[in-house]
């Protein structure tokens, strides 16, 4: 539950303001749209192995998964 929380704290913590520069400027929209567009796709759990792979099998890989995740979906 904690991994969660923390997760989901950090995705806000990111989104939030990178929300409001993107939703208020059109050169940021731009540059990044097609990366989450690209990136929408994808199920959440596919990213894991990679995570796993990145950050190894601790508490650090999962919480940021969460937060990846939760972040750009």
């Amino acid at each position: 539950m904690v991994r969660l929380l923390t997760g989901f704290a950090i995705a806000a913590w990111l989104a939030s303001p990178s929300a409001s520069q993107w939703v208020a400027r059109a050169a940021p929209r731009n540059i990044v749209l097609p990366l989450v567009s690209i990136g929408a796709p994808i199920p959440g759990i596919a990213y894991a192995p990679l995570f796993m792979l990145w950050f190894g099998l601790g508490n650090v890989g999962a919480v940021l998964l969460v937060g990846f995740v939760s972040a750009f979906r």
